[in-house]
């Protein structure tokens, strides 16, 4: 019976810890200015992993934080990516 326990609570952890998402460090890569108040930072970690968040313009952008790990394939540009972010606030 207590063996069965302990391999009940290896499950139930191993579960746990497979359900916490994998990190990394996103840097800051582009700031754009959106309007009089508001700017868009524009993050890039491993593995192509975007971010992309509105701030106001007085708080600025991070350098850096940790973000979920996201790896996409190559493909769009970094000013392709925020030309079409600025045509979608339009």
């Amino acid at each position: 019976m207590i063996k069965m326990s302990y391999v009940l609570a290896y499950i139930l952890a191993s579960q746990a810890i497979a359900a916490e998402p994998k990190m990394t460090t996103c840097r800051l890569a582009a700031m754009e200015k959106l309007s009089t108040t508001e700017v868009l930072c524009f993050y890039v970690g491993a593995q192509n992993t975007e971010e992309s968040h509105v701030s106001g313009l007085t708080v600025g952008c991070m350098p850096q934080y940790q973000c979920e790990y996201n790896p996409k394939p190559p493909g769009m540009s970094l000013k392709d990516t925020l030309n079409s972010i600025k045509e979608a606030m339009q």
